[in-house]
């Protein structure tokens, strides 16, 4: 899976070729943290990334396995607990063949809560400010929903998000709960 994951990372180097400002900040979702090891390790070791490109990790807050073992220094399982609409990211424990990967080279990581996913859901659907339209669910929101968390934390000039910020963001995983885009719910 993460040598598959890889292909996004060439696929952006190839949409990005002849730019010369990199990215500042990459903010990837995380379940065990495979996409985000992937994306961190193969962007950084293919140029993608600067030395001082901050490499952020996503979780839902009801499940938040990677920021919980970075903060104990090693992998943990978290206990069962409730439930996230971030489905796709509901994981108690790291995955041990990447956790050195994300250990070394993260940055920070961010927790978002079931209402940020869904506003994120919701912003990716109205396209704004002329953007396409994205049908995406909370799991793949999540990225931008911690973007939109960390832009309004009162350092948020310390962490490098001001208007020359460049950020990079994933979309994966279509909507989950198809009702949520039935009728006029989202539109």
């Amino acid at each position: 899976m993460v040598q598959g994951y890889a292909i996004l990372i060439d696929e952006i180097i190839a949409a990005t070729a002849g730019q010369s400002k990199p990215f500042t900040h990459v903010l990837v979702q995380a379940g065990v943290g495979g996409l985000a090891a992937s994306v961190f390790g193969h962007g950084s070791a293919r140029g993608l990334f600067g030395g001082d490109t901050h490499l952020w990790i996503v979780e839902p807050e009801r499940s938040a396995c990677l920021y919980e073992s970075a903060r104990a220094k090693m992998p943990v399982r978290l206990p069962p607990g409730p439930g996230t609409n971030m489905s796709m990211l509901e994981c108690q424990s790291p995955s041990l063949l990447v956790w050195p990967i994300i250990e070394e080279l993260t940055s920070g990581y961010i927790t978002v809560t079931e209402e940020e996913a869904v506003g994120a859901v919701r912003l990716l659907n109205e396209g704004v400010s002329g953007d396409q339209r994205l049908r995406v669910g909370e799991s793949g929101a999540a990225g931008l929903a911690g973007l939109l968390r960390a832009a309004e934390e009162k350092d948020r000039k310390r962490l490098g998000l001001d208007q020359s910020a460049k950020v990079l963001l994933f979309a994966t995983e279509g909507p989950t709960d198809l009702s949520v885009w039935s009728g006029n719910q989202l539109a």
